[in-house]
C-alpha cells in the first residue's frame, strides 16, 4: 500500500512538469510578440517545451493543457497594466473513482492547486513575473503589451 501511496504523489507531482513547460513555451510564445496560441500536450512534448521521461504517467492518462490570460488595459504612457496573471491549466479526464480520489488526495498532500468538474481534474499554476520580466514587456515603438 505504502509503495502505491507514494507512486500517487509522484503522478501528481508530474503535472507541475507538465505546467513548468506550458509555462516555458507560454514566455517563449509570449515574449515574440504578447501573442500566445498554446500548441496541444503532444506538441509541447515533441517540441521539447515538456520532458517526456519526467512525467510519470503509468495510467496512461491522456492530458490537455490550456492557459488563461488577463485583461488588461493602457495606462496614459501606453503601458498595458493586466488585471491579474496568466493561470496555466493541464486537464485529465479519469472515469475511474478510484483513480479520481488517488490523484486528488495526491494533489492535496503536495499542496498542488486543482479543481474537479465531474470526472475531469484540472490542474492549477499561475504565472509568476520576476522584476526583469515585469520591466521588459515591451515592443518596439514604445507599444507596450503583457506577458503576466
Amino acid at each position: 500500500m505504502h509503495n502505491e501511496h507514494n507512486r500517487w504523489v509522484e503522478i501528481a507531482k508530474t503535472s507541475y512538469v507538465i505546467l513548468d513547460g506550458v509555462e516555458k513555451y507560454f514566455e517563449y510564445d509570449c515574449y515574440q510578440d504578447g501573442i500566445v496560441n498554446l500548441p496541444t500536450y503532444n506538441q509541447l512534448v515533441n517540441l521539447g517545451f515538456i520532458n517526456s521521461e519526467l512525467i510519470l504517467n503509468p495510467y496512461k492518462f491522456e492530458y490537455s493543457v490550456d492557459l488563461t490570460r488577463p485583461s488588461y488595459s493602457f495606462n496614459s504612457s501606453g503601458r498595458a497594466i493586466a488585471d491579474g496573471a496568466t493561470k496555466f491549466k493541464a486537464m485529465v479526464t479519469l472515469n475511474d473513482d478510484y483513480m479520481l480520489d488517488r490523484l486528488t488526495s495526491a494533489l492535496i498532500e503536495n499542496k498542488i492547486p486543482y479543481t474537479v468538474s465531474g470526472a475531469t481534474i484540472t490542474i492549477l499554476k499561475e504565472h509568476v513575473l520576476s522584476q526583469e520580466q515585469a520591466n521588459n514587456q515591451y515592443l518596439n515603438g514604445n507599444v507596450s503589451f503583457t506577458c503576466a
